[in-house]
């Protein structure tokens, strides 16, 4: 996922912080595979964060 918008990169930061299971499998993934926030969500998260964003922001996310 190629992040160049601000609404979609605040929209990541408040996916991964406002839900703390998410936060807590993105700490457990990083340390041990080096993942970004938009790494972890790309591999992990893809269509809940589609939603997330749409349902939240009313932005739509497209991967590559």
């Amino acid at each position: 996922m190629k992040i160049y918008d601000y609404h979609a990169s605040e929209a990541l930061f408040w996916f991964v912080h406002e839900d703390r299971g998410i936060f807590h499998d993105l700490q457990e993934k990083s340390a041990v595979n080096g993942l970004s926030i938009a790494q972890y969500v790309d591999k992990y998260k893809r269509k809940e964060f589609q939603k997330y964003a749409h349902d939240r922001f009313n932005i739509e996310i497209e991967y590559d």
